[in-house]
């Protein structure tokens, strides 16, 4: 079995001192919402071994407080491509696959609106919406990241944020 979660970052500020978007950060309340999901991650027993996360500062915080709460060392990968352009799923896979092929469990931190799109790519009757800290976990009946693309997903679960 393996099992991708597909998460938005967390509440963060509007602006950034630069005035650039990639530079925003989280807010305390973001901090502790990224907290409160990897704990959520948990209790479903979807805790990942591997986190795809796009470079911006809210995406990057987000990952690694996850990470850092999970106990999860040297598996964060940071793909540019996840900020800045819409993406395939297959170019996950593909990162998954050259980056931790044994990897059981994928958490991927990124942005409204490439997010939602990526849960219809992943399962074509997703209709998501993504809060910020919420996520949508998905499982593929399969042991390789390989096959994956040629196995039906099964939407599992979705959590939200605790306001």
């Amino acid at each position: 079995m393996k099992t991708i979660i597909v998460m938005r970052h967390s509440k963060t500020d509007e602006q950034s001192i630069t005035g650039n978007d990639f530079d925003r950060k989280l807010r305390k309340k973001g901090i502790v919402a990224a907290k409160n999901a990897s704990k959520k991650m948990q209790e479903l027993g979807v805790a990942p071994d591997l986190i795809l996360t796009s470079p911006a500062i809210r995406a990057k915080n987000t990952a690694d407080i996850i990470a850092e709460q999970i106990e999860l060392k040297d598996s964060i990968l940071t793909k540019s491509y996840l900020y800045n352009r819409l993406y395939t799923f297959s170019e996950i896979i593909d990162d998954i696959i050259s980056f931790n092929n044994e990897s059981k469990i994928v958490l991927i931190v990124g942005h409204n609106p490439t997010l939602e799109y990526l849960c219809h790519q992943i399962h074509k009757q997703s209709n998501e919406t993504l809060r910020t800290s919420s996520g949508v976990v998905f499982n593929f009946d399969t042991d390789k990241w390989n096959d994956v693309l040629n196995v039906e997903s099964k939407r599992v679960c979705s959590f939200e944020r605790e306001d």
